[in-house]
């Protein structure tokens, strides 16, 4: 099963601030420092660079063909079922699913809990969020993995889907995380298919001859919460 470790994340301060729920002035924010107190857009500067210490990046992934589809669950090769009426009705043209789970690791988790243990609720905070954008970084690299595989055989690739929704809800998680055998890098699901490490996250990708595609700010704007989400991703106009 393939693994990537070693990996550079760079995060910008647009990124950063996203994930502390400024998503509607992240262009004012991020040009401008005189819009944050300036003792904390210093933390968050030197905080945001020194990061990559605190980080384990790393990436599983697997590709199997799709067996069949029925309404409401999708069968790989292997016999698994994922269930939930979200991926039969976006792959109905499938051929194969990429699987795939990625995580910074536990670095920057068990930091956050010293800070918070010597309450230091800012540091702790400010840093909860740069690992929330990390795995953001991180999952941006996952799609070209894809593709790479779809071209080899004249197929095109979806957009990314997550476990987490009606139509395919957290109860898939283990079968996820099994499939992208993520325990290759620390990654497993708790009795209630919460990740540990914590900033980690799934996906799965479509691929086939023809796969609708939608990039993350789309893919906001057809989320439940997008009217009430202060994490999304801004769409222009």
């Amino acid at each position: 099963m393939p693994v990537l470790r070693n990996l550079n994340l760079h995060l910008g301060m647009d990124q950063i601030l996203r994930r502390y729920g400024m998503g509607e002035h992240v262009k004012s924010l991020a040009k401008s420092k005189s819009k944050l107190p300036l003792s904390i857009y210093r933390l968050m500067e030197k905080l945001n660079k020194n990061l990559n210490g605190l980080l384990t990046p790393a990436i599983s992934y697997n590709f199997y063909s799709i067996a069949k589809i029925e309404s409401s669950q999708l069968f790989l090769e292997d016999g698994t079922g994922l269930k939930g009426s979200l991926l039969p009705k976006l792959f109905r043209q499938g051929k194969e699913l990429m699987v795939s789970a990625c995580t910074i690791g536990p670095g920057l988790e068990e930091k956050v809990e010293e800070h918070l243990k010597s309450k230091d609720i800012l540091t702790a905070t400010l840093l909860d969020g740069m690992g929330s954008a990390a795995v953001d970084d991180l999952l941006k690299k996952i799609p070209a993995i894809a593709k790479k595989r779809a071209e080899q055989k004249g197929f095109k690739t979806s957009g990314c889907i997550s476990p987490g929704r009606r139509e395919f809800t957290l109860e898939e998680q283990p079968k996820i995380l099994r499939l992208a055998h993520a325990g290759e890098i620390g990654v497993r699901s708790t009795s209630h298919n919460m990740m540990i490490p914590g900033q980690s996250t799934s996906v799965v990708i479509g691929i086939g001859p023809k796969m609708p595609f939608w990039d993350q700010k789309e893919a906001c704007g057809y989320c439940d919460l997008k009217d009430r989400c202060a994490y999304k991703v801004m769409v222009e106009g």
